[in-house]
């Protein structure tokens, strides 16, 4: 059986008409009556469309010796999508905000700080190191930053669950 015949008998099978699967796969009803006549061959795009459609594999599709349908085998990659942007954003913000934080913080545990500024404020630890290096205000800059890309990453993470 050759693909024009199984894509009419396919369709007829799930009880569409040329113009519902055509809306179904984003082609015209021209194009499925060209595909059924044989006029014309689906691009590959349009056969795995095809084959998600009427729950077939695209080996049944394609190859003329297959006259029963196969079911569809599962996709090594499915479940694996790709990462937005929404996560892939929110990863690298958090990432490298982590990493800033972390050498700073561990610049100030090599080179501690110990001493009093001009106004009596006794500087020491992580945040002496980084008031006294005028740095204090940036670093909460760049922990809010670390925070919004953490939500953007739980964000995608929920969605994706739904």
């Amino acid at each position: 059986m050759k693909l024009p015949e199984k894509i009419q008998r396919e369709r007829k099978k799930m009880g569409l008409s040329q113009e519902k699967l055509a809306e179904k796969i984003g082609v015209s009803r021209q194009a499925i009556t060209k595909w059924e006549n044989g006029l014309a061959s689906p691009e590959l795009e349009k056969i795995v469309s095809l084959s998600e459609c009427f729950k077939v594999s695209t080996d049944y599709l394609l190859k003329d010796n297959l006259t029963e349908p196969t079911p569809p085998q599962e996709s090594a990659l499915k479940g694996k999508q790709r990462m937005s942007w929404r996560a892939w954003l929110g990863g690298s913000l958090f990432g490298i905000s982590t990493l800033v934080i972390f050498v700073l913080w561990r610049l100030s545990v090599r080179f501690p700080i110990s001493g009093m500024t001009g106004n009596g404020v006794h500087l020491t630890g992580f945040s002496g190191f980084l008031g006294f290096h005028g740095i204090l205000h940036e670093s909460y800059v760049i922990a809010a930053i670390g925070i919004i890309g953490l939500i953007l990453f739980a964000v995608d993470f929920i969605h994706k669950k739904e």
